[in-house]
């Protein structure tokens, strides 16, 4: 919910209310995390190579979780983030150093998960390809 918004208290009833709130959850990660953006265009690229490539399903399926894991701890650690600046008002704390600390590592740790996906799919395809040029 926009900080705009009506205060609303109650439960969001309908669907098409939750799906709203969620797009625009969305749309704030994208405008005001430059991380998030970076994961959406290497997503982005990740999705054109495996059209070139015409990867399989069980590999579309492999890219796919990867991308979405990726975006989804990124999104996870934003929330982190934020609500620690919330409850200390943006002053230094020990446990909120941490709790962002620990979120910056789920999401490297997500990334280098994606990244060894990537390599085990797209180095086989690619390995090739370079053997012809270096020759």
């Amino acid at each position: 919910m926009d900080y705009n918004d009506k205060k609303q208290i109650d439960k969001n009833y309908r669907f098409l209310q939750s799906l709203k709130y969620a797009i625009n959850g969305g749309k704030i990660a994208f405008i005001e995390e430059r991380n998030f953006r970076y994961h959406c265009v290497l997503g982005i690229f990740a999705v054109i190579v495996s059209i070139y490539f015409k990867i399989s399903l069980g590999e579309w399926l492999w890219i796919t979780f990867a991308i979405f894991q990726v975006l989804m701890m990124e999104m996870l650690n934003t929330i982190a983030e934020n609500l620690v600046d919330m409850y200390t008002l943006r002053n230094y704390h020990p446990l909120g150093k941490k709790v962002k600390d620990m979120g910056a590592t789920v999401v490297l740790l997500s990334s280098i998960f994606a990244m060894v996906v990537a390599a085990y799919i797209f180095i086989p395809k690619v390995w090739p390809i370079i053997q012809k040029i270096i020759s």
